[in-house]
């Protein structure tokens, strides 16, 4: 594995599908051209107010309306 073989780099997990390696910051540079991190996604303001607003659309029971939807059976939940 490429970042085993990194001098400063030691395995510290090993699990059955993945590792985890400590290292010190000043490799992070290297480490990263390896592990290629990426930035998780994170909405501005207005892209979640746009992404709350079409959520209503989704709810539960907004499809109710819709005459060309078949009526989803309900459980019967009594106990006898």
């Amino acid at each position: 594995m490429k970042l085993a073989a990194l001098a400063g780099v030691r395995l510290w997990q090993d699990g059955n599908t993945e590792k985890t390696f400590l290292f010190d910051v000043s490799l992070f540079d290297q480490v990263a051209r390896i592990v290629k991190p990426r930035k998780r996604y994170r909405p501005t303001e207005t892209q979640l107010r746009a992404l709350l607003k079409n959520q209503r659309r989704f709810e539960a029971g907004a499809q109710k309306s819709n005459p060309k939807r078949a009526p989803t059976p309900q459980a019967d939940l009594s106990i006898t």
